[in-house]
């Protein structure tokens, strides 16, 4: 018996390979995206080293432009943090904190993750009085964490998933 595939299923085979390569294609340029914006933060943007004073968890639904799809809740963690910067370089607001004088602070916001656990752990791994690197832009007011959203790999079990979101939520 023969195995070859008639005129009509190769046609389909062609168009669902074509099919597959521009949705390939497409999702490569919003991955380009995602680490060319990883690149400029960790090298164009100045660090500053800092302290985690507070932190809080936020989330919000989010509602698909598709019917079909369900509604989902996305959570993050919101660190308030100390910079070792004196007044003039301070890209946040100066505020009296743990001192009479007014010290420099900023908001760290972590991104948007489907699983409240993983919003979480970014808790545990920046604790409230721990040292950390920010990553600040000159040109407004986002902060960073000094570390890269690729390196979530190596705080868990649970991989995959903030990194794959993180990536997803720009395509």
């Amino acid at each position: 018996m023969s195995s070859s595939i008639t005129p009509a299923q190769a046609n389909g085979l062609r168009v669902a390979g074509y099919f597959t390569f521009v949705i390939g294609f497409l999702s490569f340029f919003g991955w380009i995206n995602v680490i060319r914006q990883d690149y400029v933060m960790e090298h164009q943007w100045p660090s500053a080293s800092a302290t985690v004073y507070s932190m809080r968890e936020d989330s919000r639904e989010v509602k698909p432009s598709s019917t079909r799809q369900r509604n989902f809740q996305v959570f993050w963690m919101e660190f308030l943090v100390v910079l070792d910067l004196p007044q003039g370089q301070c890209p946040g607001s100066m505020v009296p904190l743990t001192t009479q004088e007014p010290q420099c602070t900023g908001t760290v916001k972590t991104p948007e993750v489907e699983s409240r656990t993983d919003a979480i752990d970014w808790a545990r791994r920046h604790p409230r009085d721990s040292k950390v690197t920010v990553h600040y832009d000159p040109q407004g007011d986002r902060m960073a964490f000094g570390v890269s959203p690729f390196s979530i790999f190596t705080h868990g079990p649970k991989l995959p998933s903030p990194l794959w979101f993180l990536l997803l939520r720009h395509c």
